[in-house]
Protein backbone atom coordinates (compact mmCIF):
# COMPACT_ATOMS: atom_id res chain seq x y z
CA UNK A 1 0.00 0.00 0.00
CA UNK A 2 1.16 3.15 -0.72
CA UNK A 3 0.33 7.14 0.35
CA UNK A 4 -1.19 9.33 -2.18
CA UNK A 5 -1.61 12.70 -1.71
CA UNK A 6 -3.98 14.83 -3.73
CA UNK A 7 -4.03 18.72 -4.37
CA UNK A 8 -6.69 20.44 -6.97
CA UNK A 9 -5.67 23.57 -8.97
CA UNK A 10 -7.29 25.96 -6.62
CA UNK A 11 -4.65 24.33 -4.24
CA UNK A 12 -6.86 22.59 -1.64
CA UNK A 13 -5.32 19.62 -0.46
CA UNK A 14 -7.35 16.21 -0.24
CA UNK A 15 -6.72 14.03 2.83
CA UNK A 16 -3.55 11.70 1.82
CA UNK A 17 -5.16 8.24 1.97
CA UNK A 18 -3.41 4.81 1.17
CA UNK A 19 -4.34 2.87 -1.87
CA UNK A 20 -3.09 0.13 -3.50
CA UNK A 21 -2.40 1.69 -6.74
CA UNK A 22 -2.53 4.67 -8.68
CA UNK A 23 -6.08 3.64 -10.55
CA UNK A 24 -7.91 2.83 -7.49
CA UNK A 25 -6.78 6.64 -5.81
CA UNK A 26 -8.17 8.36 -8.51
CA UNK A 27 -11.24 6.44 -8.54
CA UNK A 28 -11.69 6.99 -5.60
CA UNK A 29 -10.75 10.47 -5.05
CA UNK A 30 -12.43 11.40 -8.18
CA UNK A 31 -15.90 11.70 -6.84
CA UNK A 32 -15.33 14.96 -4.00
CA UNK A 33 -13.19 16.41 -6.65
CA UNK A 34 -14.77 18.59 -9.43
CA UNK A 35 -12.00 20.14 -11.39
CA UNK A 36 -10.71 18.41 -14.63
CA UNK A 37 -7.22 17.96 -13.11
CA UNK A 38 -5.66 17.02 -9.85
CA UNK A 39 -2.20 16.55 -8.40
CA UNK A 40 -1.22 13.65 -7.30
CA UNK A 41 1.91 13.25 -5.42
CA UNK A 42 2.84 9.40 -4.07
CA UNK A 43 6.58 7.14 -3.82
CA UNK A 44 6.62 3.99 -6.68
CA UNK A 45 8.06 0.73 -5.54
CA UNK A 46 11.56 1.88 -6.56
CA UNK A 47 11.41 4.67 -3.78
CA UNK A 48 11.34 7.67 -6.26
CA UNK A 49 9.11 10.73 -5.73
CA UNK A 50 6.57 11.05 -8.72
CA UNK A 51 4.39 14.36 -8.93
CA UNK A 52 2.07 14.62 -11.19
CA UNK A 53 -0.95 16.26 -12.67
CA UNK A 54 -3.45 13.87 -13.76
CA UNK A 55 -6.81 14.37 -16.15
CA UNK A 56 -10.03 13.54 -14.28
CA UNK A 57 -12.55 11.75 -14.77
CA UNK A 58 -10.88 8.17 -15.43
CA UNK A 59 -13.28 5.28 -16.58
CA UNK A 60 -16.09 4.46 -18.17
CA UNK A 61 -18.03 7.36 -19.50
CA UNK A 62 -19.61 6.22 -22.69
CA UNK A 63 -23.24 5.68 -21.72
CA UNK A 64 -23.42 8.64 -19.89
CA UNK A 65 -24.16 6.51 -16.29
CA UNK A 66 -23.82 8.57 -13.02
CA UNK A 67 -21.47 11.42 -14.50
CA UNK A 68 -21.72 14.30 -12.35
CA UNK A 69 -22.73 17.14 -13.89
CA UNK A 70 -19.60 19.42 -14.32
CA UNK A 71 -17.69 16.41 -16.56
CA UNK A 72 -20.42 15.58 -19.02
CA UNK A 73 -19.98 16.79 -22.60
CA UNK A 74 -22.81 19.47 -24.64
CA UNK A 75 -23.84 16.80 -26.33
CA UNK A 76 -24.20 14.74 -22.61
CA UNK A 77 -25.84 17.33 -21.16
CA UNK A 78 -28.28 17.72 -24.55
CA UNK A 79 -29.48 14.22 -23.99
CA UNK A 80 -29.76 14.20 -20.52
CA UNK A 81 -32.25 17.28 -20.89
CA UNK A 82 -34.23 15.13 -23.85
CA UNK A 83 -34.46 11.96 -21.59
CA UNK A 84 -36.18 14.43 -18.83
CA UNK A 85 -38.80 16.03 -20.91
CA UNK A 86 -40.04 12.88 -22.53
CA UNK A 87 -40.45 11.20 -19.21
CA UNK A 88 -42.49 14.36 -18.07
CA UNK A 89 -44.56 13.92 -21.61
CA UNK A 90 -43.70 16.61 -23.71
CA UNK A 91 -40.02 16.13 -25.39
CA UNK A 92 -39.73 16.09 -29.26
Amino acid sequence: MRLFTFETLDGSEIESKEYKGLKQALFDVQRSIKGRSVRVMYKNKGDNDIDRWVKIPIGRKKKGFQIPEPFMTAKMKKKEEEKKAKKQGYGG
